[in-house]
């Protein structure tokens, strides 16, 4: 539903280097990459499918499938990593539950606010699921990069991902109320991480214009890969 959930579609299981997932993980039984992608992920909105719940038995279902899998992600995160990349996955990864917490309790006003806009909102998830993979295959790319460089090409992705998701939602959406509670919920979920991270690599700077075109031999193999693995990669390189 928003470009804020899709976790930063960091996806692919090798970062440049040589490193890879498997060398930030504990050296503890069940700390891999096969068993980081069994939690799922059909808590990022618009990635698998193009249309999310719009009424409220839809949403009952919908949040007990998501929050099991956040939940299944936090437990990896504290058991298998340390350092920055257990920061930013908990962190990010809280702030969604957080979200879910609000628009899945019956008795709060973005509940509410949720089911008056999704009809909107989806009337724009193709589209939106049409940026959040190219997205996917985008940060594939980000985390083949240099290692100080990954940090940047993953920012200028992701507002590329922004720019895209708002136009698809203009295009088909016009309710004021349904883009708030589309942006509302982004800026909650990455503004602590992105402010901190992205500082120097915002449109319109030139900053992104300027980094070279990263090679997209591998693109296809994005497909292949989850979350939680690459984003802990590309974490690692924030320090």
């Amino acid at each position: 539903m928003n470009r804020a959930i899709a976790i930063l579609c960091f996806g692919l299981a090798c970062a440049a280097g040589g490193v890879s997932g498997s060398a930030i993980y504990k050296d503890v039984k069940g700390c891999s990459s096969a068993e980081a992608e069994k939690c799922g992920y059909d808590f990022v909105p618009f990635f698998l499918q193009p249309k999310l719940a719009d009424d409220a038995k839809g949403l009952a279902t919908q949040c007990t499938l998501f929050k099991g899998q956040l939940k299944c992600g936090e437990n990896f995160a504290v058991k298998c990593l340390d350092g920055l990349p257990k920061g930013v996955i908990l962190l990010m990864l809280r702030a969604a539950v957080d979200e879910y917490d609000t628009f899945c309790n019956t008795t709060h006003p973005k509940n509410k606010e949720y089911l008056d806009s999704i009809k909107c909102i989806n009337q724009a998830g193709p589209g939106i699921q049409k940026c959040m993979s190219d997205m996917f295959v985008a940060l594939h790319r980000a985390s083949k990069a240099p290692d100080r460089q990954q940090i940047p090409y993953s920012c200028c992705y992701y507002h590329d991902f922004v720019e895209c998701a708002e136009g698809a939602l203009s295009s088909k959406c016009k309710l004021p109320a349904a883009k708030k509670f589309f942006n509302d919920i982004i800026e909650h979920v990455f503004g602590e991480v992105l402010n901190l991270a992205c500082s120097k690599y915002k449109k319109g700077t030139g900053a992104c214009e300027a980094l070279p075109v990263l090679p997209t031999k591998d693109d296809s193999k994005a497909r292949d890969k989850g979350f939680i693995d690459p984003l802990a990669v590309i974490a690692s390189k924030l320090g």
